[in-house]
């Protein structure tokens, strides 16, 4: 949302593309807002999915014990990855993408790192594009890594699941498959550049640093959070991704909070009011209040467990 005001304020035409599920929240940012395709696949496989017994272990593709394991493990998991985040995110998207992008004529896309239908749609328009980080730059590493043990291995036993699957998908629309279908031209970086995750030479990232500037949605700061702080404060934070998407947390909260109870501070903990079953007895240093602009609490908080 910073990125899009600043552009705008520069002078530039934006609009912000995504499924449809994403309008108010772009309305509520004052942006102008273009649905492509729907959104309702991904969420929908995963909830079967956490109906279905676990038969394997997750793979954290971003632990170094993952890039440890046999060959045909390491790709039967890419290719998992791919058909069940990558292309279910992207595919709805793509034709809708494509067809706004044609239409509309952008000088410029900018794609989150796994919205790959952005880039493609760019090169189908004759746009510039640049992928956008919203964490470290896991994905390029993940990408890098990958190429490293994909060409350890016999021509025969080589497969790239990211780059087949995206050769088919940029195909349609009659696009080349490169890596900066991957990567863009150029990458978004709000992490200083000390901080930064070492990347593979195998794959050509270039880094644009960019501030951070938080933003938080429309809110309003509570009468409380204005007061001075006679204590330090704490904020407890979890997020809502958890609660959205996943059905509750992911640890116990009330065992949480109760182990707060013995620190000298005011506590803080966003809980929304769905989700507080074991907090109906809290601690007198703690308080729990639905949602608060983070950007504003943190300002006035010593520290945050998230």
């Amino acid at each position: 949302v910073p990125l899009a005001w600043a552009l705008r304020a520069a002078g530039h035409e934006v609009v912000v593309a995504g499924q449809p599920e994403l309008a108010g929240a772009v309305a509520t940012a004052g942006l102008p807002f273009a649905p492509v395709g729907r959104g309702d696949a991904l969420p929908r496989v995963l909830r079967r999915m956490r109906k279905r017994p676990q038969t394997a272990e997750a793979v954290d593709w971003h632990d170094d014990r993952t890039w440890r394991m046999p060959w045909d493990d390491l790709r039967a998991n890419l290719r998992h990855t791919v058909t069940f985040w990558w292309r279910m995110a992207n595919e709805p998207m793509a034709d809708d993408l494509v067809d706004l992008c044609r239409r509309w004529r952008p000088d410029l896309v900018v794609w989150e790192p796994t919205t790959f239908s952005g880039a493609v749609a760019a090169k189908a328009c004759g746009a510039a594009h640049v992928r956008f980080l919203w964490s470290l730059d896991l994905f390029a590493r993940m990408r890098g890594l990958f190429l490293e043990r994909m060409g350890e291995q016999p021509l025969a036993s080589r497969e790239d699941p990211l780059g087949e699957w995206l050769t088919g998908l940029a195909a349609r629309y009659g696009v080349d498959f490169d890596e900066e279908l991957v990567h863009g031209q150029a990458t978004l970086d709000q992490v200083p550049p000390s901080l930064r995750i070492p990347v593979s030479e195998r794959v050509p990232v270039r880094y644009l640093g960019m501030r951070f500037v938080p933003y938080n949605g429309r809110a309003v700061v509570p009468e409380w959070l204005r007061e001075p702080v006679e204590r330090p404060r704490l904020c407890l934070t979890l997020g809502t991704s958890a609660t959205d998407r996943f059905g509750g947390y992911t640890l116990p909260l009330g065992a949480v909070v109760e182990a707060l109870a013995d620190v000298d501070a005011e506590v803080v903990a966003t809980v929304p009011a769905g989700q507080r079953q074991g907090l109906e007895s809290l601690p007198s240093n703690v308080r729990v209040v639905d949602y608060v602009p983070l950007h504003a609490l943190a300002a006035a908080s010593t520290a945050t467990i998230n």
